[in-house]
């Protein structure tokens, strides 16, 4: 018989000494079945029981919770596992005869967990076994150590002192929301229409700071988790929390969950994976201008120290829209050197300065440029997607070092530009 849990055992589990450090928060996702109760499928049944649910056992939302992704009824499983079927023509997936969705919230992602249920078993089966999109996945990443202390995350964020793949609102102006809000209870969290957020502000709740809007692909939240629950009448049992908690949609949540996440599941690396995704998000740095205006220089300076002890050993990771784009910029530009470049080549090489001319135009770009970021990342990508092998930053300067010196390139001069 399976044991329903009340909001209340959940709290006292997670609040316990061994709250997770790294764990999904949220789940959503659209399968191409049919969701028929009378006849269920073998595939149907199979989720069911990786839910470690009963699939009879539900009642139907009178409000109908998801009305708001297109899905006529709205049937809910042990209190916060929601299935959305009946599906209206606007929202149906074109080409596609049935269709349903499953949005597991927080405290639901908490109960799966606590009935035995295995992410990697959830994400293996969906991704292999049935024809599935991803719509959203949260990961919350928290420091229950000590290593960060609310007040320097506010400092920072007041001047600054990070870079971040997020913009401000103004053309050099100042990125992320600061605010001091209290995030509404699960239970009334589900009423809100995710197009039109509400905030209840009380100071007692702690500080909050979000980058990016539910509206794009990715969002940031950072905020003192021990605050939020102390406004509530919780005890959390730690002298400090801070929550770090990402969510991805549309395509960056498809290629997480197909590709990154599945990897790291193999691995037993879902922890590392989520800090570097995080650290590849924002990374605060040791105290430097707070003016926008100069902070294209902020990536020059070194990691704020308590943020890579936070972290651990890991690299920074990006979560692209379309890998595919990404191994087709970098296969044109082979192609772009093969049509256009190959007449011109072959004119230098024949001026016997071929080899002098090419090093020296490279060691000005590099002098002048250095080795740009975005440009790294995209190469990390490149073999991420052709290998499925995450490389460091410095696997990746490793193999530009390697084709610099094999053109003759004085590498030690180079490398003491710095990467910008």
């Amino acid at each position: 018989m399976k044991k329903n849990f009340s909001k209340t055992d959940l709290q006292n589990e997670v609040l316990s000494k061994n709250i997770q450090s790294v764990l999904i928060d949220w789940f959503r996702f659209v399968v191409f079945e049919n969701f028929d109760l009378n006849n269920p499928s073998s595939k149907l049944l199979e989720l069911f029981n990786i839910l470690k649910l009963d699939i009879n056992s539900y009642y139907e939302s009178e409000r109908n919770d998801l009305r708001t992704l297109k899905y006529r009824k709205t049937l809910i499983y042990n209190e916060d596992l929601k299935v959305g079927i009946d599906v209206e023509d606007s929202g149906r997936v074109e080409g596609e005869k049935y269709q349903f969705i499953i949005e597991i919230s927080g405290s639901g992602c908490r109960h799966f967990e606590m009935r035995g249920g295995s992410w990697k078993e959830l994400l293996f089966f969906l991704s292999d076994k049935v024809r599935c999109r991803f719509k959203r996945i949260d990961i919350a990443c928290d420091d229950i150590d000590g290593y960060l202390n609310i007040d320097d995350i506010k400092d920072k964020i007041y001047k600054q002192n990070f870079t971040s793949v997020f913009r401000g609102k103004k053309v050099n102006g100042k990125i992320g929301d600061e605010k001091y809000s209290l995030s509404l209870d699960e239970e009334y969290e589900d009423d809100l229409d995710e197009r039109n957020q509400t905030h209840i502000f009380d100071t007692r709740a702690g500080y909050t700071c979000t980058f990016g809007s539910r509206s794009s692909s990715i969002l940031l939240n950072i905020y003192d988790k021990k605050a939020e629950r102390s406004s509530k009448n919780i005890v959390s049992g730690v002298s400090s929390w801070v929550r770090f908690e990402f969510s991805l949609t549309k395509e960056k949540c498809e290629y997480f969950c197909k590709v990154l996440l599945k990897k790291a599941f193999l691995n037993n690396e879902f922890g590392k994976l989520s800090k570097s995704v995080l650290y590849g998000l924002i990374d605060f740095k040791v105290n430097g201008s707070y003016k926008r205006d100069v902070n294209k220089n902020m990536s020059k300076l070194s990691t704020w120290k308590s943020y890579l002890k936070f972290l651990g050993s890991v690299e920074k990771v990006r979560v692209p829209s379309d890998q595919s784009k990404i191994e087709e910029s970098i296969t044109k530009s082979f192609t772009w050197i093969k049509d256009y470049w190959m007449s011109t080549l072959l004119k230098t090489m024949a001026t016997g300065d071929f080899n002098s001319y090419l090093k020296s135009f490279m060691e000005e770009y590099l002098d002048k440029h250095g080795i740009e970021e975005k440009i790294i990342f995209q190469i990390k990508n490149y073999f991420l997607g052709i290998t499925g092998e995450i490389l460091s930053d410095e696997e990746v300067l490793s193999l530009i070092k390697n084709t610099l010196v094999s053109m003759g390139c004085n590498y030690e001069k180079l490398s003491q530009q710095k990467r910008r």
